[in-house]
Formats: structure tokens, sequence, C-alpha cells
């Protein structure tokens, strides 16, 4: 009886274990055969021939993503990075974004070159990731481009290593905003961080910001030079010029000696009294913005921009674009000691010792 009693449990044991081997046969075959899905993050990813198409028609920033199928810290990058709602609405408004295989072996061709893998090495990199990077063959790697003109690029810029939000961040304002004409990459991105991630530096608010009839008001009783500063809310470059170029101290310290600051938005509703005229935000369709922020710009807007004012109220110079806190503290110099008067910008600029580094 009882070596009957162990046959059959040993005849059920293999024929239950059979039963879970066929089902994860079965489990590992649909897997096999249904693969999950990668996920791709929330950006609207397009391939360089499309960005290449595109971006003739009607010009715009890239961004590219290289990768490869092993590359672990990428499929981290789009689960966590390309995968932040804000993030990737910023990068789909902004960028053509184009995601790249650096070792496919398709043949592509962009701007006018082809490109191809020439099937050398264990893991072949593709000609195009290998220009593209230097040489210097990291994933993921990500380069940013800009400034589009007669078919090429003026601006790019390689950053390599995976790169979380608070990372990629000021290098999408970089570009965007034009920021690399005046500034290096990692010098902006320390700003930027500054501005927008050190809790204790945002705290600290030492600029004396008024209107421009205050200005106007304060010119009458105290003669001093003006800086209009013109900037918008959803400049980001502006904001990191007037959280951290603008409360560096020694910047700071210019200003309060030499310099009433006025903050003009854009979209500003108040009304300006300057030299006699009234100016105003008639927001029409052909000038939606302030009709003095046009005028100082004569038309043509840049963001930000500082508008310099003599003791006189007059305008002296206009100084578009992000300045980073070195380049201020020489153009602040430059007009505080009146050096405009005699000297050229160049000149000035080669001798200027200030008390910040420059980058």
């Amino acid at each position: 009886m009882h070596n009957i009693m162990k046959k059959k449990y040993l005849i059920f044991t293999c024929l239950f274990s059979l039963t879970l081997l066929f089902h994860a046969n079965k489990t590992l075959a649909q897997v096999l055969m249904n693969p999950e899905p990668e996920n791709l993050g929330l950006v609207k990813w397009m391939t360089i021939e499309e960005a290449d198409k595109k971006v003739k028609i009607a010009p715009k920033p890239l961004i590219i993503d290289f990768y490869t199928d092993w590359c672990g810290w990428c499929k981290h990058m789009m689960k966590t990075t390309f995968s932040n709602p804000y993030l990737a609405e910023y990068i789909n408004s902004n960028f053509y974004p184009v995601r790249f295989n650096a070792e496919t072996t398709d043949t592509i061709e962009f701007l006018g070159y082809k490109y191809y893998n020439q099937g050398i090495g264990k893991r072949p990199p593709h000609d195009f990731a290998v220009k593209m990077l230097n040489g210097k063959m990291s994933y993921p790697s990500t380069v940013f481009m800009s400034n589009y003109q007669n078919n090429s690029f003026q601006f790019s810029l390689l950053i390599p290593g995976y790169l979380d939000v608070p990372k990629i961040e000021p290098f999408l304002v970089f570009t965007v905003e034009y920021v690399f004409k005046t500034t290096q990459a990692e010098e902006f991105a320390d700003n930027y961080n500054l501005a927008f991630y050190d809790s204790i530096f945002a705290k600290v608010k030492k600029t004396k910001w008024l209107t421009m009839n205050q200005a106007v008001d304060s010119n009458k009783v105290n003669k001093k030079k003006t800086i209009v500063f013109i900037h918008s809310n959803w400049c980001n470059s502006c904001k990191v010029m007037k959280q951290s170029t603008f409360e560096n101290e020694v910047i700071n310290k210019i200003v309060s000696k030499n310099y009433n600051m006025v903050d003009l938005n854009i979209e500003s509703t108040d009304t300006i009294n300057f030299m006699g005229q009234k100016f105003f935000n008639e927001r029409t369709q052909e000038k939606p913005f302030h009709q003095f922020v046009y005028a100082l710009s004569q038309n043509g807007l840049t963001l930000p921009s500082m508008v310099i004012f003599n003791e006189q109220m007059q305008v002296v110079n206009l100084v578009p674009y992000y300045m980073s806190p070195s380049i201020t503290e020489a153009i602040l110099e430059f007009f505080a000691k009146d050096a405009y008067k005699n000297t050229k910008w160049e000149d000035w600029q080669k001798t200027f010792v200030g008390k910040l580094p420059k980058k």
C-alpha cells in the first residue's frame, strides 16, 4: 500500500512539474514573440531624416539623443528625464527631437551629407555618431544644435552622460534662447542652478528695482545713470540674469553706487510717462507688447536686453542677450566710468580687470 501511494505521488509530481514547465515555456515564447514595448518617454521623437526636412522648412533647434540597444543608462534616461511631462512639453515645443541609435546599420542623409556604418569592430558605431560625438563613443550622449543658416547649424553642443532634469534644463534654455552668443555652457548652467535650485541664494534679494516712472522721478532729485532691464515671464534666461547676475554681490555694489535699476516686463500694462510722451500697452496683434519696449529696442526686440541711459535720461546703448556676472561687471564699469565716451568696447574688454573671474 505504501509503495503504491509513493508511486502515485511520484507520477503526480512529474505531471505537475511538466505542466509548470509547459506553461513557463509558453509564457517565455509569448514574451519573445510579443516583447514589452520600448519606453520612449513623452518626447515626440523623430528620425534624423524627418528633422532634416522639417528644419529646412521651419528652422528650430535640434536635440539628438544618441543611444544603443545595450545601454542601461540610455533606457533609464528615457524612463526618467524624457518622461517628465514639463520637460517633454518644453522639448516638443522648442526643438525637433531626434533619437539616434549610434550602432544602426542604416544609411542616413543629413544637411546634404550621407553617413554609413562601416561595420568595423565588435560594436561598430555609425559614422554620423562618430562625427557628432567627436569620436568619443559614450552613451547616452546628447547633442544640442541651434542657429540654422545656409543648410548648417552655427551652434552645436555635446554633453555626454546621463542627464537628469535639473542637469539638462540649463542646456535646453542655453540653446533655445541663444545664450551661447555671450556665455559658456557650464557657466550658464552654474548660474541657472543658482537662480532656480539654490534655495538660500534665491532668498537673497539685494537689487532695488524701480518702475520707469519712479526712475524718472528719482533722477530729478539724484542724478544717476539708469539701466532698463527688458524681460518677460516666459524668458528663462531673463530670470537667470535677474536672479543671479544682478544679485551677485560685486554687481550689486556697482549698481547701487552708479545706477537706477528699472524692471520692464514687455507685457506690463503700466502707462509710462517719458520725455513728455505717454506709452501704453495696447496689445494689438501687430505689437502685442508695451509701446515703450518697441521704442527702446527700435522694433528689434531681443530678450533679455539692457538699455543704458546717461544722467540726462538719454539712451546711450542697448545690450541684447543674457549676460553673465563677469561680462556684466565689465559692461557696467564701462558706462559708469564714462569710458564709452573715448574708448572702444573691444579695447576696454582687453584691458579691463574686474573682481569677478572671467570664464
